[in-house]
């Protein structure tokens, strides 16, 4: 755990050194890349629902889902606003 803390520790401390020097169209492109991704965890959210849980529940999986990935981007958000 110790190992853990202190490497994500120096991944934000290289982050904060090269923040300034990421090119825009650079930034757009992982900002792609991680709406991608997050929208295959979200097709994968919604297959889990339909094999775990009865058909009454699926709309409120898939709901709970969307919500709590919108509620993470909103926090992780604001510290960068």
């Amino acid at each position: 755990m110790l190992l853990f803390s202190l490497c994500v520790s120096v991944s934000y401390i290289l982050g904060a050194m090269v923040a300034n020097d990421i090119e825009p169209g650079a930034i757009t492109a992982a900002r792609f890349l991680i709406g991608a991704g997050s929208a295959c965890a979200f097709v994968g959210c919604l297959k889990v629902a339909s094999d775990r849980f009865e058909k009454k529940y699926f709309p409120l999986i898939a709901s709970l889902c969307n919500v709590l990935g919108n509620l993470g981007g909103a926090i992780a958000g604001k510290p960068l606003a």
